[in-house]
């Protein structure tokens, strides 16, 4: 399982992390929110493993919204000190799996982590590692895409766009949820719609290849986008 785990008490950081790796999880460690957000970005952790408070009055809510709008299947689990009732109701409000109080031992935390991973993954079961929607072919794990057989050189924002939209395809995603997955910000329509412009354009033109081939995203006019299921020719 890959573990991202954001933890600014550097003991506490090392001891946890280095009790996970024992049992064979792979550890991404960072002690402060901004390196953590950079990192989830362009890496899709298995479980996010966070602090709520994060020094200079931060807290892992931030984080944990943001990783929870770009991936649903995470696991989340808080930990923290300072838990209060609204604290937790805030936390659950995002979609955290757990919440956990400290002190806890180290065994007693992991068993809360699988639980809470096993719970999430009940929720999301497992996406196929493969997609291919028509002339669009996607490996998940390698992060990569071809198109009509040719490599297609995406961002990260662009490879989560183009693999959403393709897992959907005839459907509408609305730009709200889409942005959310893809810039980790949930807004409104016309908030979505600004972020999403940039990297939609690119990806359009990366795709049609100066009109050698149809283009298969389509806007949906006040609502979102649709990836359209194309004639083979």
């Amino acid at each position: 399982m890959e573990i991202l785990y954001v933890e600014d008490d550097l003991k506490t950081q090392e001891q946890t992390a280095r009790f996970l790796r024992a049992q064979g999880h792979q550890v991404t460690v960072y002690d402060n929110i901004h390196e953590a957000l950079d990192h989830v970005v362009h890496h899709t952790p298995d479980l996010l493993l966070c602090d709520y408070l994060l020094g200079a009055g931060t807290n892992g809510l931030t984080l944990a919204e943001q990783v929870r709008n770009r991936y649903p299947t995470c696991s989340i689990v808080m930990v923290s000190n300072f838990t209060t009732t609204e604290n937790v109701i805030d936390a659950m409000k995002l979609g955290l799996d757990d919440y956990i109080q400290r002190p806890i031992a180290l065994q007693d935390l992991y068993q809360r982590i699988l639980d809470a991973v096993a719970r999430r993954r009940r929720a999301f079961p497992a996406l196929e590692a493969s997609l291919e929607v028509g002339a669009l072919k996607v490996d998940r794990a390698r992060r990569s895409a071809q198109w009509h057989g040719e490599l297609l050189h995406l961002t990260p924002t662009e490879f989560v766009i183009l693999t959403h939209l393709a897992a959907h395809a005839g459907k509408v995603v609305t730009a709200i949820d889409l942005c959310a997955l893809a810039k980790g910000e949930r807004g409104e329509f016309e908030r979505a719609g600004d972020l999403l412009k940039q990297p939609i354009f690119k990806l359009r033109a990366k795709l049609s290849q100066e009109g050698r081939y149809p283009q298969p995203i389509e806007n949906v006019r006040g609502i979102g986008y649709r990836w359209v299921i194309l004639a083979e020719t």
